[in-house]
């Protein structure tokens, strides 16, 4: 945890992410970018220690094999944890990315037409994913959009790597 920066100011930028998301979708903005990095803030926020630096989320996408934040997110493909598991360091191999495609999760909260930023919360609390995957598996997920008959309400978030043969 960052020095001065305790757990009740963490909770609220992890709050005023989501209502800044609820702002969005009231108003029914749609810029996908914002969105991306407001759902990505709030996240960090709400993961907290290593995830933040001086009290500002700590992003990356290429993380090297000993990244410390590798083994606290919420999917590992097998072939990205043997890359994980070398004993020598590797970069330019693994990719964090999003279960659900941010896109999707766009798309799903706007068609929800969230009443509060509670809900909002319910739905990246289900939804919102990273995994941990190879660059060859990246390639395929690309190409993945979430399973034909895939229910966003009872679905599990990991489905389009079972679709695309990577869990």
């Amino acid at each position: 945890m960052d020095k001065g920066f305790d757990d009740k100011l963490r909770k609220e930028h992890e709050t005023g992410w989501l209502e800044l998301l609820f702002v969005y979708f009231h108003r029914e903005l749609t810029h996908g970018h914002f969105f991306r990095t407001a759902a990505d803030n709030w996240s960090m926020y709400r993961r907290g220690g290593v995830f933040l630096s001086k009290g500002k989320p700590r992003f990356w996408n290429k993380p090297a094999s000993n990244d410390k934040r590798l083994p606290l997110m919420d999917y590992h493909s097998v072939e990205a944890r043997k890359v994980m598991e070398r004993k020598e360091i590797v970069s330019g191999r693994l990719i964090v990315e999003h279960a659900v495609p941010i896109s999707q999760l766009q798309k799903i909260i706007r068609e929800h037409r969230p009443t509060s930023p509670k809900e909002i919360e319910e739905i990246l609390c289900r939804l919102y994913r990273l995994g941990v995957v190879t660059y060859e598996e990246d390639r395929r997920l690309k190409k993945a959009n979430m399973p034909s008959g895939w229910s966003r309400d009872s679905g599990s978030p990991y489905a389009r790597y079972e679709d695309a043969g990577i869990a």
